[in-house]
């Protein structure tokens, strides 16, 4: 439940923060593509860091330790489930 709780937040805020950063590209006007550009690159890189927390976390839980990722865990520990 422990590492559960801090894989379901993780991946609702590595979905919103995608979902966020293609809906905000939508208002630069077609003429800024280096702009829109660093917007795409910035979802593939949220992409990036989403998988590798995901595998830290499962090394992790593979090596049965009790790992807290420091902001993560805050809101984890709200959760009452």
């Amino acid at each position: 439940m422990h590492h559960g709780r801090q894989a379901l937040i993780m991946a609702i805020i590595f979905t919103a923060v995608p979902i966020m950063l293609t809906f905000s590209s939508v208002f630069i006007p077609r003429s800024y593509r280096v702009v829109q550009l660093v917007f795409v690159l910035l979802v593939y890189l949220s992409h990036l860091v989403y998988f590798a927390l995901c595998a830290w976390g499962f090394i992790k839980v593979k090596e049965n330790k009790m790992y807290d990722f420091p902001v993560i865990m805050r809101y984890a520990k709200k959760l009452d489930v």
